[in-house]
């Protein structure tokens, strides 16, 4: 008997305004997060019995297109999934590529919460702007299981793998004025949300679970060592104004990216915010970096369709 074996396929969310599909992805993980009671009786060597106490999954999906989710969220950083989602797996076939008819995976919620974890891009990436979504599966009641897994499944009607939208780095600005030198960008919207369990059961519930505040930090490299002098301190100043980051739109045209000046990039951005620098490094001959923490004091919001600058 051979192990049967899987890759991956689209996912799909549905939420109180519709429902949207992530057809471009580039991974998807699932941790269970079981704590387990194993009971030693007094005397005993071993644990005699094991017991599931409680258990909270994550999905983890890694995907370069922001529109989608952007599109769906109007620019918030999460997503509640009253209608929960569905993680797609191809099966493999041996000799071949992948398995037709009903010899697929799914697994399936019928509620949850979708956010961003991070986004990144990097000037010297060919990757762009890459984004980690986190879907958190919750129970209906707390006692039924957040998600169920089945196999011998088909992908018919199911939405293909197709490419989307692809967005680079786009510089970052201060307010008006753009902060020059940038090499690296990273966002943290840092979604607290509390899944909480009440009334007995092993999970969390939809209704009993909330946002409970945000965290949100942003990453910037720059090549300018001297960049702390600028902002007034080496350890940690007010900004005093709007930080904003572009990511520029790729296309699959000539040159490869869509114009600054065209509105069709995206903005992620606080209204205000602490910063300063966090590690400068100069390795051999290479040029030197130096990293600005920037700590908000606003949550992060997204604007698709504007043109780069302040």
């Amino acid at each position: 008997m051979s192990a049967d074996r899987y890759g991956l396929y689209s996912a799909s969310f549905t939420h109180a305004g519709g429902s949207f599909d992530l057809t471009q992805l580039e991974g998807q993980s699932l941790s269970r997060n079981k704590a387990v009671r194993s009971v030693r009786p007094g005397g005993s060597l071993v644990a005699t019995a094991h017991i599931l106490s409680t258990a909270n999954p994550r999905f983890s999906f890694r995907t370069t297109d922001l529109l989608a989710f952007f599109t769906a969220s109007s620019g918030e950083m999460f997503l509640a999934c009253s209608g929960g989602h569905v993680a797609r797996y191809q099966k493999k076939l041996a000799g071949g590529a992948f398995a037709s008819g009903s010899a697929h995976m799914l697994q399936t919620s019928s509620k949850g919460f979708l956010h961003v974890a991070s986004i990144d891009a990097e000037v010297d990436g060919t990757d762009g702007a890459s984004a980690v979504l986190e879907y958190i599966p919750l129970s209906t009641d707390g006692q039924a299981l957040p998600f169920a897994t089945t196999v011998s499944q088909s992908l018919s009607g199911a939405p293909a793998p197709a490419f989307s939208s692809q967005y680079y780095m786009g510089g970052v600005w201060n307010g008006s004025s753009q902060v020059t030198g940038l090499k690296r960008i990273s966002f943290q919207p840092g979604v607290m949300f509390t899944a909480n369990r009440t009334d007995g059961g092993v999970f969390p519930h939809y209704n009993a679970s909330s946002i409970g505040g945000y965290n949100p930090g942003i990453g910037l490299t720059f090549l300018d060592l001297g960049l702390p002098n600028a902002i007034g301190s080496d350890y940690l100043a007010v900004v005093g104004a709007a930080i904003k980051g572009y990511l520029q739109r790729g296309t699959t045209a000539a040159d490869g990216r869509i114009a600054v000046a065209t509105t069709s990039h995206l903005k992620i951005a606080c209204t205000d915010a602490s910063w300063g620098p966090d590690e400068t490094t100069v390795d051999n001959e290479n040029d030197g970096t130096v990293t600005i923490g920037v700590m908000p004091t606003s949550k992060l919001t997204a604007t698709l369709g504007v043109a780069i600058g302040g």
